[in-house]
Order: C-alpha cells, then structure tokens, then sequence
C-alpha cells in the first residue's frame, strides 16, 4: 500500500507499506520492521515477535476533515483481512 493510493488520507508516516494476513493477524512491514495492526495482531505480537502495534507509523492527529483526530487505519486493515485467504 502506498501514500500514492490514498493522498491525504494516508495514515501513516511512511510512504509505503507492506500488508499481510496471517490467521486473522493483519501486520505491515516498513524498512525491515513488522507491525501489529489489528486487535489479533498485537495480541500474537509477543509470540510472533512483531512490534505490539503501528503506533510508531502513525501519523500525528492530521485528518482533514476532523482537525485534531488521526486519519482511520480501517483502509490497511480491511486490505490486510482481505489477504487473509491467501496464506
């Protein structure tokens, strides 16, 4: 996924990422580091070794319709659900 398909509702800091399901657990990987993004995800965090969640990419409060709040992360979690049948 990238800032590219989204413009200024991109959510995170990074202008890519990588997403993935793996049973249920919708992580994304950026510059080697892999993220929990949904509630599965940062709960198998521990055991998968995956940072707890996406936090750390998380753009600063700059959604442009609701000043103060972040942008919606559902955009990666639903594409990340999406693949969930691929693994």
């Amino acid at each position: 996924m990238t800032k590219t398909m989204y413009g200024k509702r991109w959510p995170l800091t990074v202008p890519s990422i990588e997403v993935r399901c793996i049973n249920d657990a919708v992580i994304a990987r950026s510059d080697g580091v892999t993220y929990a993004v949904n509630g599965t995800a940062m709960t198998e965090s521990g055991v998968n070794g995956w940072k707890k969640n996406i936090r750390p990419l998380w753009a600063a409060p700059a959604h442009p319709d609701f000043p103060g709040q972040r942008i919606d992360l559902s955009p990666i979690i639903d594409y990340g659900l999406s693949q969930c049948g691929d693994n």
